[in-house]
Parts: C-alpha cells; structure tokens; sequence
C-alpha cells in the first residue's frame, strides 16, 4: 500500500514540476504599462512574422580580439578563444551572402575573408548564428536561447517600462526584459517597439553562450523600404575563464540585393494593422528537401587584397583597426625563422598532446583527440573510470565518393581492459546513401548459453549473476556490410558478421550443490552469420553537403528490424541460431526547447541447435559513453554487463524527457551554466531478469553531463549509480 501511494505522489510530482511555471506566471507579474504593449506585439506577430518572404543580402562583418589577461593555460585552448597560440590579435574581415528563406531557413556563401583558419572557424561558429535570427521565431542559435515571442513568455520573463523615444517621427518605447530564473537559456535585455505599428526596431540583448557572455545589438528597418529588414549588428564577447580574459567586438553590415514580400510593404510613417483573421495556408505536398546553397560548398576564399577590402568596405576602419592591419603587414616581412625558438618549439609540442589537433590537405583531413587531453575521461558506476582515444582519417574524391576511417580505443581502469573499434566506411553512392562498411574490435567479456543452462540446473530457478565469476570470454568482432536508400526514407543493408570467443581461462570452479567442486572445460567458439537489416523513417526531411545526402529530423518514428542467421561450418562455425530483433525511437518537441524521447526494443534466439552467446545487436552496453544526443542516456547505467548475456530474449524501453526549466528554476542561485534538465526512465524484462526498473535525473552543457540514477528490482531499490563524460 505506502509503495503504490509513493509511486503515485512522485509521479505527480513529476508532473507538477513540469508543467509548473517558473513563478504565478500571469501577466499581472509584468509592469503594467509594460504589459499591453507587450501584448499588442504578440498579436500583431502573425502579420510580421511571414511578412518578408526571402530576401538576399551582402553582409559586411569585421572583428577583433583583445587579450585583457592570459596565463600559463592559455596556449592550450586556441581554438576556443579564436585565436593563434601566441594571442596575437588580428584584424577579421569577411564578405558573406545570407538569403533568408521565411520563416526559419537561411543560407551562406562566404565571398571573402580576410584572416586565417581560426578566423573562418570564428565567423562560422560564434557570429553566423546571431546574424540568422528571425525576431519574430521562439528561439535563435540553433534552438538554444529563448527569445520572447510566443503567449508562453510570462512564465519565462518579467517587462518593465523604461523609456519613451520619439525618433524616426514614430513614438518607440524601450521595454526591458527581465527573465525569472536563472539560465543560459534566457535572456535579458531591452526590445525597442514602434507605437502602433508594433513591430520591433531593435533588440539590445544580452546572455551566456558556451563560455562567453555576449551582447547582440541588432537594428531593423522601420519604413516601406526596409521595413522589419535587419540592417546592422554589433556583437561582443567576453571570455573570462581560469585567469584568461579576452573581448572581442564584431560590427556586421547589410547591403540588400533583393526582397520579395508575402504582401505590399507598408507606407511609409503608417501603422500596420493588425488581422485577427489572417487567412490559412492551403496545405500542399510537403517539400523534405532542405538543401540550401551553403550545404553546397566546400571551400573558403581567402582574400587579403587591401585595395579589396578598401572598396568593400560600409564603414572606414578605426584607429585601433587600422593599427591592427598596419602590425599584420610588418610581421608578414619578418623571416620565418625570426619567432622561432626553443620555448615555441617546447609548447607546440606540449599543446600537440593535450589539445585536439585538425590537419587539412586539400581533400584529406586528419583529427586527433589528444594523447593526454584531460577531456576524454568519463565516468559510469558498472565500468568506472574510462578514457579513450579518436583518430579520423577523411579523403574526399570527385563526384561525391568519401572514405572515412575513424579507429578508437578506451581503457577502462576498473576492470583495466582495452576495448578498440576500427570502423572503415566507403560512400561510394552518395545521393543514394550507399556505403560500404568494415570494422574489427572487441567487447565485453561474455559467457554462453551452455554455461547459463548448467548453471540454471544446478542452483535452481533464481540465479545471482553478481555473485558469480562469468567473464571467461573475450570477445573480438568483424563486420562487411553494404547499405542503399530504397527510397527517402527507407533504408536497406546487409553483411556479414564473423564473432570468435576466446576462453580467459581454461579451468573454472563452479558450485554444482553438493559440496564439491565441479571443473569445467572451456573451448574457442566461432560463429558466422549473415546479417539483413531495414530502417524506416516517414516523413525524412534531408540536405544535400555536396553531393552527400544527409538525414536531418523528421516528425515520425524510425523504425529498425535486424535478422541475423548463423550457419555452422563455415570458417570454422560451431553456431547455429536465427535472432530478430526490432525497435522503435522518436524525439517529440515539447513546447519551447523541451522534448520527450523515447525507444523501445524487443529481440530474441530461436532455432538455438548448438551453443551459442546471447549477443545482441540492439541491447547491449556502450563502452565508450556514445547514446542519442545526450552522451549518457538511452541505455541502462546500473545493471552489470553480466545480464545483457543472461537470456536469450528481452524487451527494452527508455524515455527521457529534456528542458532548460525542470528542478533548477525553484532555486534563486542555481548554476546559470546548466543548459539541460533530463528526467530519465528504463525498463527491462527478460527471463532471468523479468522486472528491472532504472530511473535517474541529470543535468548537461557544453562540454560535460552527469547524471544520477537507481535501479529498482520488482519495485525494490536495488542500487544507486552515476554517469558523467567530459567532452568538448
């Protein structure tokens, strides 16, 4: 009875938090002057919102770095700061083609730039996505920071009324935005909104991204020609981190080469009216290609041309810019060997081994983890401390073909085992998906069925595994495998798999219940089996990157069926069974950046007519922590490996539900750098384990995610364990 009512008040609980808001999420929380003006914007958001259907613009974007403070740790994270390993600040200039494709869609050309690799990497990844915002969408930078734009923002912020401006002959009031809990999601700041009109002119903005604090102020257009058209921007960050302080300021510039709007642009100086009753789009057959122009390409050009940048540039440069190009042009007539000493050479090569390193050669690239970078640890309670190793080997060729050698090793210090994986992959069809496979390496320890079924016989009906020494088995792996795409969609391979077991020891003493000790002889096992697998996703939506097709997301289920059958007496086969197995998983959004996952999972062995080792395809621990999008979940953290052997069948579900705003928003002085809330739940059945219950919470960001969780057999708490992996 008190374990159905306990169950039944943390389910609820669940619940409540989850559909609570952050605060009594009224609107009366709000200044009151504030409020309806607010209110008019949302409502005029429907004529707005679709209002520009695409426009093509030349953006104009210079930039630069200042090192305020550096120590002995700062030449180990170039790449994270954007800069060269010396710190030297340079003058970033670039020329890029945005078209935006209403209402979320944008794509890039880059024309120009004027800087190095990091340079490039730093307009890709830190300015591009505050540049491809649509004010009037939920969200901006990948779906990662809120923006108050739907009837759900009172439960995520506060406005206040701060000022009146009477410019551009239109009355503009400044709203500030206060948000109600503390989050990297969130943001604050100020929205400038025309009188009338309603439409928003300009956004100051400010927030936490990785682990920089930025500032966005973006201006838009306000009369017939321009109207609700971003026309400038200006970007900070500022990096302060372990005694490393750097601010960086980037200005971004738009010259509109056309618009095409949904319906005739407003007059100017006249109001905008609002349409209750805005007529609904006639449902046509959906489109799942979302290939843009910038999918397409693969070079950057590099352009340092002064007279160039003299032409192109809206604005002249600034004294401290200019500074900045005129010291670029000396240290260019320097020698090559002028920097060149033995304390340069000595922290190449310390950073070599901690930092992660990328070589690139005209269409061959090369990436390494790092021998001893500190980033690669993780942690789970069954394998305790892990640490692992990525080397990738890429060569594109013409017409779109691509080889991809991408071996990794771990060691997992508990149990001090090395597991390795050698994964080759061939695209040799790359609009149809088809791809050649081929990969050697090992996993856990195993045991098989003829060892389970003896121990059945002689302890009885309930078997303690832990209790018990199994890991007589070191198992090693290959796999030749082919893949095609039937259709968008539908996908179709098959292979070969090729498993051998060998004995870890050859004597083993077991109970056999009277007293005495029983020695059992262990022999090699081969098995070969031929292996079919389908998968299905309705309603794919996909891109082109060159000529690769690439599977983006899809509203639907994927579905997977695998069938395997070994056959005895080929390269030495001693095995004989059938196994199926099949699955099921989704991602469903819900509401603003909260989703619910779930996959669930059947399989089992028939026509079992010799020994053979309960290995299965699609239930089985991850030695390197590597599931869903969330490093540590989708599988079973606190059952030992010794049951995913222990039965020939099984049933699997795992559900998570994510969002930024779970248990964290109810305390004032939470840690603002959580992204991510994730409530877990898992359950098994097989026969030797025939109710096994996992649930867990966890926290996530950039770079790291934890997570806590509790076993529970029949409903009984059985034991606690912890996950957490480290990775940038």
């Amino acid at each position: 009875m008190f374990k159905n009512k306990l169950k039944t008040y943390i389910f609820f609980c669940l619940v409540g938090v989850c559909n609570t808001p952050l605060q009594s999420a009224g609107a009366q929380d709000s200044d009151p002057k504030a409020y309806p003006i607010i209110q008019n914007t949302i409502e005029a958001r429907s004529n707005h919102e679709k209002f520009i259907k695409n426009y093509q613009a030349e953006v104009y974007i210079k930039g630069s770095t200042q090192v305020k403070k550096r120590n002995a740790l700062y030449p180990y994270a170039p790449s994270l700061l954007y800069l060269d390993r010396h710190g030297n600040s340079r003058l970033i200039e670039c020329l890029i083609n945005i078209q935006y494709r209403s209402p979320t869609v944008f794509s890039h050309e880059m024309k120009a730039i004027n800087g190095r690799q990091t340079a490039a990497n730093d307009i890709q990844n830190r300015i591009l996505p505050f540049l491809d915002v649509n004010i009037y969408n939920p969200s901006i930078i990948n779906d990662q920071l809120l923006i108050p734009e739907t009837k759900l923002l009172f439960e995520y912020y506060d406005f206040k009324y701060t000022a009146q401006l009477d410019t551009l002959e239109h009355t503009i009031h400044q709203i500030e935005l206060v948000p109600k809990a503390r989050s990297q999601r969130l943001l604050s700041g100020y929205f400038y909104i025309v009188d009338g009109s309603w439409n928003i002119y300009r956004t100051d903005i400010q927030g936490r991204w990785e682990f920089y604090n930025f500032r966005v102020n973006t201006t838009y257009g306000i009369h017939s020609n321009d109207f609700l058209l971003p026309l400038q921007a200006e970007i900070s960050f500022d990096f302060n981190m372990l005694g490393n302080h750097t601010k960086s300021l980037y200005e971004a510039y738009y010259t509109y080469q056309s618009v095409e709007y949904n319906r005739a642009p407003v007059p100017d100086f006249g109001l905008f009216p609002i349409n209750r009753n805005s007529p609904k789009r006639t449902a046509g057959s959906p489109n799942y290609n979302l290939t843009t122009r910038s999918d397409t390409t693969y070079t950057i050009p590099y352009v340092q041309d002064s007279l160039f940048w003299a032409q192109k540039r809206p604005v002249p440069l600034t004294a401290y810019e200019q500074f900045l190009v005129d010291q670029e042009q000396a240290v260019k007539a320097l020698p090559d060997s002028f920097n060149t000493t033995k304390s340069s050479a000595f922290l190449n090569l310390t950073t070599n081994l901690v930092v992660p390193q990328n070589y690139t050669h005209e269409n061959t690239n090369i990436e390494y983890s790092g021998l001893l970078n500190p980033l690669k640890f993780g942690y789970s309670h069954d394998d305790g401390i892990i640490y692992w190793q990525e080397l990738s080997l890429f060569y594109h060729r013409r017409h779109g073909q691509e080889y991809l050698f991408k071996p990794s090793v771990g060691y997992m210090f508990r149990d001090r085992k090395f597991y390795f994986k050698t994964p080759f992959e061939w695209l040799f069809l790359p609009k149809k998906m088809g791809k050649f496979f081929a990969t050697f390496g090992n996993r856990e320890q195993s045991y098989n069925s003829d060892f389970l079924d003896q121990i059945k016989q002689e302890t009885g009906k309930t078997v303690d595994i832990d209790s018990l020494n199994l890991d007589y088995y070191q198992h090693y792996y290959s796999e030749l495998s082919a893949q095609y795409e039937i259709s968008n969609g539908f996908l179709i391979s098959g292979g070969i798999n090729y498993d051998w077991y060998i004995p870890v020891k050859k004597n083993t003493n077991l109970p056999d219940g009277t007293g005495e000790n029983e020695v059992l002889v262990i022999d090699n096992y081969h098995s070969f089996a031929p292996v079919i697998r389908l998968q299905w996703t309705p309603g794919q939506y996909y891109r082109f990157k060159g000529k690769h097709k690439e599977y983006l997301n899809s509203k639907y289920p994927t579905f997977q069926l695998s069938y395997a059958q070994s056959i005895r007496g080929v390269l030495n086969s001693d095995s004989h069974y059938k196994r199926f197995e099949g699955a099921m998983q989704q991602k469903i959004p819900m509401g603003l950046l909260s989703s619910f996952q779930y996959y669930i999972g059947a399989g089992g062995f028939t026509d079992t007519k010799s020994t053979y080792f309960a290995d299965f395809e699609l239930f089985q621990r991850q030695n390197i922590p590597q599931s869903w999008n969330d490093p540590i979940g989708g599988t079973f953290h606190v059952l030992s490996n010794e049951w995913y052997h222990a039965a020939d069948s099984y049933i699997q579900a795992h559900f998570m539900y994510e969002s930024p705003l779970l248990f964290l928003k109810l305390f004032k002085n939470a840690p603002k750098d959580i992204l991510n809330e994730r409530l877990y739940f898992s359950q098994l059945y097989t026969p030797a384990l025939p109710c096994y219950t996992e649930i867990g919470y966890g926290l996530g960001n950039f770079f790291c995610n934890a997570g806590l969780f509790v076993s529970l057999d029949h409903w009984k708490v059985n034991s606690i364990g912890g996950k957490f992996s480290v990775d940038f």
